[in-house]
């Protein structure tokens, strides 16, 4: 089959890949500010659903509406750069292994699952100082920074330019392997569909499937790698200490510490509303990404379509 991936050229960035960024940043916020809390400053002795909603309780009681956009406008800084980069990145990564794709022994999932990897890698590294602050602004009832400018000011002054970087072993290890998790299982759960159920008609071409298994595929990759956004919250606010009661000294020993004292339950504080958010906005970034991006190199109709193995 012909096909015109090959005459597509890469572009350093495409402004559509951020438009969508800004809009899930939006939608996106009151869950994260959820999760921050549930960890870190909200003592919350319940688990599940009912523990989710007692952190609510607390943030519509201390702040009101207000509470659960903290952090919004770093919210919709990071978000916006986030996705624009990670999308972007794909397509360009997308053209660079496209000879990968003809091996026969490599799987076309692995190669989608190697993309989103170096993509969210070099994403991670440019948007982590921006989350470290956001990390910070989120925990409700933590009143230590007067504005942006001054949090940043105050990390800067206290732990100098690796503060930015607090937890980016962590933010590494929950980032990288999400977005290749999410994103090839994405791309061969699409696949399988199109070829054994429309009988290989796009099913790229269905709002409703790419939103149903852009959630599955998140779902998914949340399960898996939730634990490491535990960990990277917790280190990222190591200087709200009197709150939080965490103890800097790494990751291996913060992991040492969350086990003993709250067991393999406290990796997944917070998870829930972490899983809502995720299976949401995937479920809209991926049906806003294929109805917009037409001309995508990786999703378009005019794009290569993968051979299942």
């Amino acid at each position: 089959m012909s096909s015109t991936t090959t005459h597509k050229k890469s572009k350093l960035l495409t402004l559509q890949n951020f438009k969508i960024g800004l809009f899930i940043s939006l939608l996106g916020q009151p869950f994260e500010v959820i999760r921050t809390s549930s960890i870190m400053s909200i003592k919350n002795s319940n688990k599940g659903f009912t523990g989710m909603f007692n952190v609510i309780k607390q943030i519509f009681e201390l702040e009101g509406l207000r509470g659960f956009f903290r952090g919004g406008l770093l919210s919709v800084g990071k978000s916006t750069l986030s996705a624009g980069l990670f999308l972007t990145g794909l397509e360009n990564v997308h053209i660079l292994t496209t000879d990968l794709r003809t091996i026969k022994y490599i799987p076309v999932n692995m190669v989608d699952f190697l993309n989103a990897c170096v993509s969210k890698t070099l994403t991670t590294f440019v948007t982590n100082p921006i989350v470290v602050v956001k990390t910070r602004f989120e925990i409700v009832g933590n009143n230590q920074y007067k504005s942006i400018k001054d949090a940043v000011w105050s990390i800067y002054k206290k732990e100098g330019t690796r503060g930015f970087y607090t937890g980016i072993p962590a933010t590494l290890f929950r980032d990288v392997p999400y977005a290749g998790i999410q994103y090839s299982v994405y791309k061969w759960t699409m696949d399988l569909y199109s070829k054994y159920i429309l009988g290989g008609k796009s099913a790229y071409e269905s709002s409703m499937l790419v939103s149903t298994f852009g959630g599955i595929s998140a779902m998914y990759a949340v399960l898996m790698t939730y634990p490491f956004d535990n960990l990277r919250v917790r280190l990222q606010c190591h200087d709200l200490a009197s709150i939080a009661n965490v103890d800097l000294r790494g990751l291996k020993s913060m992991i040492h510490q969350v086990y003993h004292e709250e067991g393999i339950r406290g990796f997944y504080v917070g998870f829930l509303p972490r899983l809502m958010k995720k299976v949401t906005s995937s479920a809209i970034i991926w049906a806003l990404y294929e109805k917009i991006r037409r001309d995508s190199v990786i999703h378009g109709p005019t794009a290569e379509k993968n051979e299942l193995l």
